[in-house]
């Protein structure tokens, strides 16, 4: 009993015959079927006329050329003036936005401005408050830290420290000495070179 005929070639089956690679049962269909056998010469006629075009390789200035033709938008360009002004031509709607925004801009400056002109005694004495206002509250924070300073522990010790002033000659000339001290330590140590690894090139 013979089997089923078996189907026609598909182009995997073409490829793995170009590449040898092709079971015993599809060579023999191969063989057999005229439909396969024309669509298996020209896949080789194709493959053939590929094989003998010339290896393309770019110009040695093809990066070059195509870096020339690429558009990069700079991001500090895109809010400049020029940009603002083509996309508010852009379209109708962004000119009325636009032409809107303008319009209140100027609009808020120029009721200002009259206010401001008519209405000089209101901001002369808006001022003054605010500077007394600011004064007091100056006063104030003042106070408050004075207040915090003399409840402090240490704030007897020191007062009677600067009361005598032998003694307070003597307390700002150790804090300068000790800032000095400081100082030169400091420069010392930025000033010292770098240490370098035996047998370690920098």
């Amino acid at each position: 009993m013979n089997g089923a005929p078996m189907a026609h070639l598909s182009p995997d089956d073409i490829d793995a015959w170009l590449a040898g690679a092709l079971p015993e049962t599809a060579h023999a269909h191969l063989y057999s079927c005229a439909h396969c056998q024309e669509f298996a010469r020209l896949e080789r006629a194709v493959v053939d006329h590929l094989a003998l075009l010339p290896p393309l390789s770019p110009r040695a200035d093809f990066p070059e050329r195509v870096m020339a033709a690429v558009f990069v938008p700079d991001p500090f360009k895109l809010r400049a003036l020029a940009t603002l002004r083509r996309r508010v031509a852009a379209s109708p709607r962004a000119a009325g936005i636009a032409a809107l925004l303008a319009i209140t801009i100027l609009g808020a400056m120029s009721g200002s401005v009259l206010w401001s002109m008519t209405h000089r005694e209101t901001l002369t004495a808006l001022g003054q408050w605010l500077m007394s206002e600011g004064s007091t509250l100056l006063w104030a924070g003042v106070r408050t830290a004075a207040s915090g300073v003399v409840e402090q522990p240490w704030y007897t010790d020191a007062r009677r420290l600067f009361a005598s002033p032998s003694r307070s000659a003597l307390a700002l000339a150790v804090a300068s000495l000790i800032y000095l001290t400081g100082v030169l330590a400091l420069r010392r140590l930025l000033a010292l070179p770098a240490q370098r690894v035996a047998g370690v090139e920098a």
